[in-house]
């Protein structure tokens, strides 16, 4: 089984804290050329009303809500659920208490929600963590209900494809982004989405990177589930070969691609 869909390795190691996913959102945070923000543009996509019933799965550290919980119309419930119990007490632990927020430790492919209880549900960057992504879209439709929406947030084949290249001068048999984007990727997502449900349509964030500090990127790079491993030396020498980069060319140019599907039942 690949680490990225091993989900006891998921679950104690590459997701056990926030740490990991905080140095992989922070980048984007503080290098993207788009200035309108990720998590306001998803946002402003989901057709949210009051008094829905929102469901995040795969909800992280909550950097979704922290940034949109204001934006919430009156009454929405939300219902933030994660694979590990870690991200979850993070997640409970930085957004302000609230009686219409609740968490919860739970497997997208075996949801422990009743058919039909929620109005909305978000699975942001996280399908092609499923070891069976048809099951897990299944269980999404089954707790959505009629007329309810899913946006699923993914990567395109090319997404970071500069980044890779850079780590593959150090670690050449490290994995492209492809890996993820060929299991639940926005080239091929519509196949998993259209047979369930009724409407599916995708949308595209017009992105990259514009990186003028090495450190951050280093961060990024020992973030990432394949160079776990990556020793202090490597990682010296990865930081010194991108400062003279930085130097010489005033940053490090890198593609972004994602985007959304919403589908509705």
């Amino acid at each position: 089984m690949s680490v990225m869909t091993d989900q006891s390795y998921l679950r104690q190691n590459q997701y056990r804290t926030g740490a990991n996913l905080d140095a992989r959102i922070l980048i984007h945070q503080r290098f993207s050329t788009n200035t309108y923000g990720w998590f306001r543009w998803v946002y402003e996509h989901l057709p949210i009303q009051s008094s829905d019933h929102l469901l995040e799965i795969g909800c992280g550290t909550a950097a979704f809500w922290r940034e949109n919980q204001p934006r919430l119309p009156v009454d929405v419930h939300l219902t933030l659920a994660d694979l590990s119990v870690g991200m979850v007490n993070q997640a409970c632990a930085v957004l302000p208490p609230d009686p219409c927020i609740k968490f919860m430790v739970a497997d997208a492919q075996t949801l422990p929600l009743q058919s039909g209880a929620m109005t909305g549900a978000i699975a942001n960057h996280m399908l092609y963590h499923l070891p069976d992504i048809a099951r897990g879209v299944a269980e999404l439709h089954r707790v959505l209900a009629p007329g309810g929406w899913l946006c699923a947030a993914t990567n395109g084949s090319q997404h970071l494809a500069e980044l890779y290249e850079l780590v593959n001068e150090f670690l050449p048999d490290h994995p492209s982004v492809s890996d993820s984007a060929s299991r639940f990727g926005l080239q091929n997502g519509m196949d998993y989405l259209a047979p369930v449900f009724d409407t599916v349509e995708v949308h595209h964030y017009d992105d990259s990177l514009w990186i003028t500090e090495a450190q951050p990127l280093v961060a990024y790079i020992k973030s990432m589930w394949k160079t776990e491993r990556l020793d202090d030396a490597m990682a010296a020498e990865m930081l010194r070969s991108f400062e003279s980069r930085i130097r010489q060319q005033g940053g490090i140019a890198i593609h972004k691609s994602t985007g959304i599907f919403l589908a509705r039942r």
